[in-house]
C-alpha cells in the first residue's frame, strides 16, 4: 500500500488505568520528535494515515491485563 491508506486502531478492553501505560505513540517522519500519544481508553477507535511512524509502548508491571488492539488497514485507491 502507498500513501493513500489509513489504519484504524481499536482498543477493545473494558477498563484501563493511566498507571498501566500501553500508549500508542506517533512520530514525525524523521522519527526524532513525538507528534501525539494516544491513551488506550476502552472502546476507543483511532484513525491515522498509514505512513505515520508509530509504536505501541509496553504495559507497566502494575497492569493485570493484556493490552489488546485490533488493527484494520484500508486503502482509498480504487
Amino acid at each position: 500500500m502507498g500513501g493513500d491508506h489509513y489504519t484504524f486502531l481499536y482498543y477493545p478492553h473494558l477498563q484501563w488505568h493511566p498507571d498501566w501505560a500501553g500508549e500508542t505513540l506517533f512520530f514525525n517522519e524523521p522519527g526524532d520528535d513525538l507528534l501525539c500519544a494516544v491513551y488506550p481508553k476502552p472502546n476507543r477507535l483511532v484513525r491515522f494515515p498509514g505512513p505515520i511512524p508509530h509504536v505501541a509502548r509496553g504495559i507497566s508491571r502494575l497492569c493485570p491485563f493484556l493490552r489488546i488492539t485490533l488493527m484494520f488497514k484500508v486503502s482509498s485507491a480504487h
